[in-house]
């Protein structure tokens, strides 16, 4: 059954097993005039293999997983990333409104902050949502991460609960989150405000994390 979300899974499918030089092919060999038929046989001569072929391994070996994970997320990840080799408080104002501020979508608005993690060890996250009145979440994931790595890095989706006030942190969690870089998304109920902050801090020694 044909839909965006299924059509984003299957290209970030073929990247991962391709390779992204195998997709700039057959884009340059495409056209969006072409019909299925000239697609079809667009796709096998630079792929080395049907469709219908790729449609089966894709329903039968690719893991399952949510929607978030059916596209790639290097555009958020261009963004200028936020080093944290040291306690680091992020703040993000989740109002509509604000330029970075995306949505409403499926009830939720957002903004996304890019996060380079220097060394693989724990972290201490403590999250606390100011004004507004619905609770604030706050969802990462790896860049590049997809459907079938999930298992190797399982992101985080933290629930923050509203205070009008400035209050003692209101989630915490800690984790060690391997070496890299890492789209967090920071999210509100639709026509919501406020701001949302993070403050991460290294308190393991650096090493390997293990897989999840």
């Amino acid at each position: 059954e044909p839909s965006a979300p299924r059509a984003g899974a299957c290209f970030v499918y073929l990247d991962a097993e391709f390779g992204r030089d195998w997709l700039r092919a057959f884009d340059e060999a495409s056209t969006w005039r072409d019909d299925w038929p000239a697609t079809a046989k667009k796709f096998e001569s630079v792929f080395s293999t049907s469709f219908d072929d790729v449609v089966d391994q894709l329903v039968d070996g690719y893991p399952r997983c949510l929607q978030t994970y059916y596209r790639e997320n290097a555009f958020e990840c261009a963004a200028e990333a936020i080093p944290i080799d040291g306690p680091r408080l992020v703040e993000v104002d989740v109002s509509c409104g604000q330029p970075d501020v995306v949505g409403p979508r499926r009830g939720d608005q957002w903004a996304t902050r890019v996060v380079e993690i220097r060394e693989s060890r724990t972290y201490d996250f403590r999250a606390r949502r100011l004004g507004g009145s619905d609770p604030g979440r706050i969802e990462f994931r790896r860049c590049g991460q997809t459907c079938a790595d999930r298992s190797v890095w399982v992101p985080i989706d933290m629930k923050i609960q509203p205070f009008t006030e400035v209050d003692p942190v209101q989630s915490a969690m800690t984790i060690c989150i391997p070496q890299g870089r890492y789209v967090f998304r920071f999210l509100t109920g639709e026509g919501d405000g406020g701001t949302i902050e993070l403050e991460l801090t290294p308190v393991g020694p650096i090493g390997q994390c293990p897989s999840l």
